[in-house]
């Protein structure tokens, strides 16, 4: 079971990141038996990545961003599946896109399902998620509260933040296991949710990534963006020039 002790404002935001992680991999394990699978009726739309969405695309992102808003942490939630950040507020004096709150604090950054495309194929999925502590533009910044076009400028401030402002940030695997693997800036944790008691075990404490690794993975159709040691550096590999050991090349 998770337990954040020593950050007591920090549970309600990672108990509905639990939540909405189990909630996700039972989607994504019973997909193939529910009718879930493929794009949306009709077609799926396009995200804000230009990419067709999958009808857990859409069933996904809402299922994060309701278990988010509900935590009363949030301020602003930004998810690759809305062309808009969103605005978490009570009174819904805006439009349905914005609603309206004083009380979070945080703002929260996520792709609810990464790599959605796999899941027809049995492929592992995963949410990515980071946490922003306070936003870089309040409320009271805000002249007038009615103005639509001034809350979607605060959104936008809060979510286009630098990496190192991030107090937290992490993934959920959706695999053979459900892995949660999360950091709050020290040290990396790894929890495996044990489907006979419905809770995710530390099973991985004080991750690192080994010095030296065996595999590459690139997507070999950007090469040709990278800086121009980096292609050299991939090309010495290929060419044996730079010895991994038992090295296996992936491509993604």
């Amino acid at each position: 079971m998770i337990y954040i002790i020593y950050i007591p404002f920090f549970s309600a935001v990672f108990t509905s990141l639990q939540v909405a992680c189990k909630t996700l991999s039972n989607l994504v394990r019973r997909s193939s038996l529910s009718g879930l699978t493929g794009l949306e009726d009709g077609g799926g739309s396009i995200n804000v990545q230009g990419e067709e969405q999958k009808k857990l695309d859409v069933i996904s992102n809402d299922v994060l961003k309701n278990a988010l808003k509900w935590s009363g942490q949030l301020t602003t939630l930004a998810s690759e599946e809305e062309d808009k950040p969103v605005d978490i507020m009570g009174d819904s004096v805006y439009s349905s896109e914005i609603l309206v709150e004083n009380t979070g604090r945080y703002v929260a950054v996520f792709d609810p399902l990464d790599g959605s495309s796999n899941v027809d194929a049995g492929i592992p999925v995963g949410t990515i998620f980071g946490i922003f502590d306070q936003a870089e533009c309040s409320i009271e910044d805000i002249e007038d509260l009615s103005d639509v076009s001034q809350m979607e400028e605060k959104c936008l401030q809060d979510t286009l933040q630098p990496g190192n402002n991030l107090v937290a940030a992490g993934y959920c695997l959706y695999s053979s296991a459900t892995s949660f693997v999360f950091t709050l800036g020290a040290g990396v944790y790894g929890f495996t949710l044990d489907e006979n008691i419905g809770e995710f075990i530390l099973t991985h404490s004080d991750m690192k990534i080994p010095p030296r690794g065996k595999i590459y993975s690139f997507n070999e159709a950007n090469r040709w963006d990278w800086d121009r040691p980096l292609q050299q550096y991939v090309t010495d590999i290929q060419q044996g020039l730079v010895r991994l050991k038992g090295l296996r090349r992936l491509e993604g």
